[in-house]
């Protein structure tokens, strides 16, 4: 039952990371074709909080995968590793599922 609750916790958790990540990169692409400043105060506050969040798991990733014609691939990286993670997640709680039926 706690190993359920844990679980699911951990699903919710990789759920609002993945917004972040999403929230971030289309901020990061409105960026980079000028459709918005980052001289914008709410602009710039945004892309600080939100770089905070997210530059932990992103920096290892862009140390390893430099950016390519100017674009940054490691928010992609870091998508598909957040998708492997919560395949694996749903695994686990499809074996706890079943071995509570048992």
């Amino acid at each position: 039952m706690l190993l359920e609750i844990v679980v699911q916790t951990f699903g919710l958790l990789l759920s609002a990371v993945w917004f972040v990540v999403v929230g971030q990169f289309v901020l990061y692409l409105l960026l980079a074709f000028n459709v918005v400043s980052i001289h914008n105060k709410v602009v710039s506050t945004l892309w600080n909080f939100l770089s905070t969040i997210l530059d932990p798991l992103l920096e290892p990733i862009r140390r390893r995968l430099p950016p390519m014609n100017g674009m940054d691939f490691s928010y992609m990286v870091l998508l598909f590793g957040l998708a492997i993670i919560n395949w694996l997640l749903r695994l686990v709680q499809s074996s706890l599922y079943q071995a509570s039926l048992s």
